[in-house]
């Protein structure tokens, strides 16, 4: 049954552009035509079955709402079940726009038996949308209520309700009494 389970695991890997070595699988995604930079995180997990990985992916990456936070990736891996499981990993922001290249090792430092690692290479267009006015604490000053036609109004309840921020930020907001 195991070697069943690993000549299906090599099967996939060879469709799905994988690379599997002893106890390492490598899968390759997307690549950038010219990258702008790198990140690469490491997760450990042992509670995660290696063996059962059909595909993993980076789904999207969520940067901070300034430069000094720290930008959220999300991959999903599924099993051979079709069951997905998803995993965030943080690193520190990109500085400017365009295709990063983004590498997810999940491994298990105790599984000594079949695979305990999984490498996800995948890349992801990445747009910063701060400038150094975010570095200040409180720049967050409202200017103007408009409706969802653009028409100026004053805050009321139970309507959708856009507020323009000094910052360029504009919230959708609805008031409930």
């Amino acid at each position: 049954m195991k070697n069943l389970k690993l000549l299906i695991i090599m099967l996939f890997s060879i469709i799905s552009l994988s690379v599997f070595s002893q106890d390492t699988l490598t899968i390759n995604g997307n690549n950038c035509m010219m990258v702008e930079g790198t990140s690469i995180t490491q997760l450990q997990n042992c509670n995660y079955d290696f063996d059962a990985v059909d595909s993993a992916w980076l789904m999207y990456v969520t940067l901070p709402n300034s430069p000094t936070g720290n930008m959220a990736m999300y991959w999903e891996f599924v099993d051979t079940t079709g069951t997905p499981t998803e995993f965030v990993t943080y690193d520190y922001p990109v500085i400017t726009d365009g295709c990063y290249q983004f590498t997810l090792t999940v491994y298990c430092g105790t599984d000594t038996v079949g695979i305990n690692t999984v490498v996800v290479h995948d890349a992801h267009a990445v747009w910063v949308s701060w400038g150094l006015d975010e570095l200040s604490i409180n720049n967050e000053v409202p200017i103007k209520i408009t409706d969802l036609m653009g028409r100026k109004c004053e805050p009321s309840y139970s309507k959708i309700l856009l507020y323009h921020y000094s910052n360029g930020k504009v919230k959708q907001i609805i008031k409930i009494n």
